[in-house]
């Protein structure tokens, strides 16, 4: 049953596709990661997506990365103890190529970002994905652009969120200002419309006009655990 789940996350498609550097299908490896049916299903799609073992790996994406993401996979199968074992299997056994693209996304960015806080931000995301089958518009929004953001942009924001600060914010960091309009780029925080955006300085201080949205209420909640915990 596990196995039929599995083959159905990667679709019809995979049954022609091949690994470059191997002569297997997606669906011989599938089922050589499915022996252990102990595994978390997110580490049998990770398998799956990289082949994590043996010299495929050293030969595509290196032994570092490839223990850093084994580590980081771990944080994703802890997030799945949160939900039944009936929710986890219907994700993936009704889970379509679109769906499919993200979670790849999902776990692609997790294995190659630098920052391990990134990894627990993307895990968060993941169990919202299980649990309601697609992400929000602002989750979304997340996924694609956490790149952008580094760890102290980060840290910076949920200083911000938990003291529920709003505009105008002065500062003399220029990496507080700079922070705060990647922020609004990216939709977390709001432009205040009241006041030109930035760069307005008040008694040697940058004047920065913004304001708190949904998105950055939703966010509280996943930097409060990844950072926290």
């Amino acid at each position: 049953y596990i196995i039929d789940i599995i083959l159905n996350l990667l679709g019809v498609i995979m049954e022609k596709e091949h690994y470059p550097i191997i002569d297997k299908s997606y669906r011989e490896i599938l089922l050589e990661e499915l022996e252990d049916e102990t595994v978390p299903l997110v580490n049998a799609a990770a398998n799956t997506f990289y082949k994590i073992k043996g010299e495929v790996l050293a030969n595509t994406i290196g032994i570092y990365i490839n223990t850093r993401f084994t580590k980081r996979i771990q944080r994703f199968a802890k997030e799945e103890k949160l939900l039944s074992p009936k929710q986890i299997k219907d994700f993936y056994e009704n889970i379509n190529e679109e769906q499919l693209d993200i979670l790849f996304e999902l776990l692609d960015k997790a294995r190659t970002s630098t920052y391990e806080l990134h990894a627990k931000v993307l895990s968060c995301l993941y169990i919202k994905y299980l649990e309601k089958k697609e992400l929000s518009y602002y989750e979304s929004s997340l996924l694609s652009n956490i790149s952008l953001l580094n760890k102290d942009d980060f840290i910076y924001l949920y200083k911000l969120l938990k003291e529920e600060k709003n505009s105008p914010l002065f500062t003399n960091n220029i990496c507080e200002v700079s922070a705060i309009k990647k922020f609004v780029s990216s939709g977390i925080l709001s432009e205040n419309e009241i006041n030109n955006f930035g760069g307005v300085e008040d008694k040697g201080n940058y004047c920065v006009n913004f304001k708190l949205n949904d998105f950055s209420k939703d966010l509280l909640e996943i930097l409060e655990k990844a950072i926290n915990e």
